[in-house]
């Protein structure tokens, strides 16, 4: 038997609770509603922590990247389009939005990260942070302008 390398996620079943059940059921665990490419066959691509030959043509360029998780978010980044999505599988609800300006990025690292809101389910924060040896700097996107606030 061979170990599957594509991500899954895997709903923990409670018997006892018919409305956690029937929302698992009805959720969108396979991210079906993220953009793929063109001529990819409807199939969304996620990256796979699987060294690929650098020599091997026939290789595949995965599409999407997952960033981070957290609170019913799924962060997600395509650099192949310079797009990050956020989406909710439950509510099948998802939010495209462009990488953060690249002022400064060459030679920094960047992790990103998904606050929720407590007062407002459908309300979140993208943080961006880039850091290297001499320190960071956080990019912050809030779903409610819709844009990129960079911070010092």
């Amino acid at each position: 038997m061979e170990d599957t390398v594509v991500p899954t996620f895997v709903p923990l079943r409670c018997r006892s609770n018919p409305d956690l059940a029937a929302a698992v059921r009805g959720a969108d665990f396979l991210l079906g509603r993220l953009p793929v490419p063109e001529g990819e066959n409807d199939a969304v691509f996620l990256h796979v922590p699987v060294p690929v030959p650098e020599d091997d043509e026939d290789a595949i360029v995965y599409e999407w990247s997952i960033c981070d998780c957290h609170d019913g978010f799924v962060l997600l980044g395509s650099w192949s389009t310079q797009q990050l999505a956020v989406y909710n599988p439950l509510t099948r609800t998802l939010d495209l939005f462009p990488l953060p300006p690249d002022e400064d990025r060459e030679g920094f690292n960047v992790d990103f990260h998904i606050l929720a809101s407590e007062q407002d389910y459908r309300l979140f924060r993208v943080v961006c942070v880039r850091h290297n040896e001499r320190g960071a700097r956080a990019v912050v996107l809030s779903s409610n302008t819709r844009k990129w606030q960079m911070f010092p």
